[in-house]
């Protein structure tokens, strides 16, 4: 499988698991599903699709790859300004808001998803200032949700992050493919 393949495949998975998440195997419009299992469905998906894709780039390039320097750039944060792909700076995919979802994944491998039994210690404070679209964080316990639905996409930031640290490596794309 090349690379063009993996991004494809996650594109579809996305969208596999958004078209789940709100039909419901059917039930949509059914209470017992928008009100009781849709909520944890909708947070187990992310979580997992968060997971893979998180793994999938460390086993590709490293651990937290987007803090190691690129194939042309040295950090993300010229690449992202380079880029003539808008997205990755409308939706600010930054060194700081990747760390943070790190620990957002950290909380939900290892500790159920309360970021407050994370090892980093700032965990929670870096999750807040990142304020990335569908992760919702309680103050009063530490507990994170994450959501997918028409309104907030947690998957969708999580899939432009993945294909701007990609490009950002060389695995695809890069200035080498960009339009002059």
């Amino acid at each position: 499988m090349n690379d063009t393949e993996i991004l494809i495949h996650g594109r579809r998975l996305h969208a596999a698991l958004r078209d789940a998440i709100e039909d419901g195997d059917g039930l949509k419009g059914d209470p017992q599903w928008e009100n009781i299992e849709r909520p944890g469905f909708e947070h187990h998906a992310c979580g997992m699709y968060l997971i893979s894709v998180l793994a999938l780039l460390e086993g590709q390039i490293g651990n937290k790859p987007w803090n190691l320097g690129g194939s042309i750039f040295s950090n993300l944060s010229n690449f992202v300004t380079s880029c003539p792909r808008s997205r990755y700076s409308e939706l600010d995919i930054t060194c700081a808001r990747l760390d943070a979802l790190h620990e957002v994944r950290n909380a939900i491998v290892h500790n159920s998803g309360n970021v407050r039994k994370n090892r980093n210690s700032n965990a929670e404070k870096m999750i807040v200032v990142a304020a990335i679209d569908g992760v919702k964080l309680t103050s009063s316990t530490g507990s994170l949700t994450l959501i997918s639905n028409d309104n907030l996409d947690f998957m969708e930031w999580v899939r432009v992050s993945f294909l701007c640290v990609t490009e950002y490596h060389g695995l695809w794309g890069g200035p080498n493919t960009w339009k002059k």
